[in-house]
């Protein structure tokens, strides 16, 4: 589990709404929900396999502090948008939220690079 000073990257989590345009389409919103500090990392091969053989493919994972709010405040299209070390905007896909140790003081969202918008 990393510690306070690991989370060195601001995450934008976002969910992706749809809403009616009367004409069989839909018009998209992409509301913030939250900021917070968070470590990204690539995922490691396990975490990698492990997600395949739950027919999700993840490519990062992003640890944060524990909140209750994002359990319940993401939706099934939500994304994370944070800046890396290079400088360039990175957009993932929110695939799982899980709390590895069932302890109540990190999260951990896997993530997929790109993904389905």
């Amino acid at each position: 589990m990393p510690v306070i000073g690991a989370l060195r990257h601001e995450v934008e989590l976002i969910n992706i709404g749809r809403v009616d345009d009367g004409a069989g389409g839909y018009i998209r919103a992409d509301n913030t929900v939250l900021r917070v500090d968070a470590a990204v990392a690539p995922a490691s091969w396990s975490q990698q396999q492990r997600a395949m053989r739950l027919e999700q493919r993840i490519s990062h994972v992003i640890t944060i502090r524990w909140d209750p709010d994002i359990l319940t405040g993401l939706g099934p299209e939500a994304r994370a948008r944070f800046t890396d070390d290079a400088g360039r905007v990175r957009d993932l896909a929110v695939i799982t939220i899980v709390d590895p140790d069932e302890r109540g003081r990190w999260l951990e969202l896997g993530a997929l690079e790109g993904g389905p918008l």
